[in-house]
């Protein structure tokens, strides 16, 4: 089965780690026999945002081509949803018929609603084919407009080329209905994870090692880790220290909370690392803490869990997907600090408990896997052709 992707969202020069779902789940499809290629346009003004190499196996094609994209602070809601996309289509369009041409696609995947989501029309236009969107998270800017998108028409005429609408988890099924997603044809399909095979051995210390791992926003709630861990510094319980992978427009107010919490020698911001080494690292702490509010899934909370670390994560969010409270882990308030700290506080003394729930992550994790994606994600193609050679 031949399968174009077109995406948002790819490992980059500038950010190797940055879509490295998509690269993932696509060298899961190539390994299931897929020929696929990829489409990941590039806008003119982040040049250095362009793929890393053209071709990620024998079976993966990796095209980038350019197209300029304003920047989203000066577009109206119409403007991002009806122009851009318009303008989008000529930059691209070229690329995309050769493959019409020369290796028409079974199935076009296209990965995140603005701008290329946008482009299902255009995309089914072209190809007749089966065209599925997924959705990884919630856009805030479109959620606040989106009775607007109702009446401006291009988010339905989006949504009625699309076979099939994929969500990476369930928090996501409300703010696709508040969209006017057609309800018919969303489907969960839960991201995976490079499943870890051997077993981890956890590792009594005389300092907890916890760490973090997210994009520097304020809704992953490292400011609350911090705020928790300055508290229990506080009450004596002292034998911890925090690492923070990844970057973002919070990092310096964090690191300036930090200071003011005394607490700069035992917290290190390691910013954009690259995924071996994140991994790595992974590997090496003793628990994963990120009680962020705004994630649909949360892969991450997959890659601690298999290997063999306990998690906390945030009730009513993406971790609830894959971590049971007590149990792989802990599930926190949002916004709440005190149910954090009870939490870390818990996991900090208590190695036993560690233990075991790593072990019951570890077998939890192994439920969810990129291969199992993108069997499901075949299975799901190979239904809606058989719907559509029903039809005709």
């Amino acid at each position: 089965m031949r399968i174009l992707i077109v995406t948002s969202f790819w490992p980059s020069r500038r950010n190797p780690i940055d879509g490295i779902f998509v690269n993932q789940q696509a060298l899961a499809l190539s390994e299931l026999g897929c020929k696929v290629q990829v489409v990941a346009p590039t806008s003119i003004l982040n040049f250095s945002s362009r793929p890393r190499s053209r071709k990620n196996s024998d079976k993966i094609e990796v095209e980038s081509p350019l197209y300029f994209r304003p920047p989203r602070r000066l577009l109206s809601i119409r403007s991002e949803t009806e122009l851009l996309p318009a303008l989008v289509w000529r930059a691209v369009a070229s690329s995309l018929k050769r493959y019409k041409k020369n290796a028409p696609p079974d199935a076009v995947l296209i990965h995140g609603i603005s701008p290329f989501g946008l482009l299902a029309p255009d995309l089914h236009a072209l190809f007749g084919v089966p065209i599925l969107l997924t959705i990884h998270g919630i856009d805030y800017r479109l959620q606040a407009a989106s009775s607007q998108l109702r009446s401006a028409g291009a988010i339905s005429k989006m949504a009625l080329s699309c076979a099939s609408i994929l969500l990476v988890g369930s928090p996501l099924r409300s703010y696709a209905e508040k969209l006017g997603l057609d309800t018919a044809r969303l489907r969960i399909l839960h991201n995976g994870h490079e499943v870890v095979e051997r077993k981890p051995v956890p590792v009594l210390r005389s300092r907890v090692r916890i760490l973090s791992i997210c994009n520097l926003q304020r809704l992953k709630g490292v400011d609350l880790v911090l705020k928790a861990l300055g508290q229990l510094r506080d009450v004596g319980v002292e034998n911890w220290s925090y690492d923070i992978i990844g970057d973002g427009p919070e990092r310096e107010r964090l690191k300036r909370m930090c200071c003011d919490l005394g607490l700069a020698r035992r917290v290190t911001f390691h910013g954009r690392i690259p995924y071996e080494e994140t991994m790595d690292r992974l590997s090496a702490c003793d628990l994963f803490c990120l009680p962020s509010w705004g994630e649909a899934f949360g892969i991450v909370y997959l890659e601690a869990m298999t290997r063999g670390k306990p998690v906390v994560g945030c009730r009513g969010a993406g971790a609830e997907e894959c971590v049971e409270d007590g149990v792989q882990g802990f599930l926190v308030a949002p916004h709440d600090v005190d149910s954090l700290k009870i939490a870390l506080s818990t996991l900090i003394t208590d190695f036993g408990l560690r233990v075991r729930m790593g072990k019951l992550g570890y077998a939890t994790a192994k439920k969810f896997s990129w291969t199992k994606n993108a069997s499901e994600l075949l299975s799901i193609i190979e239904n809606l052709k058989d719907r559509e050679g029903a039809l005709v």
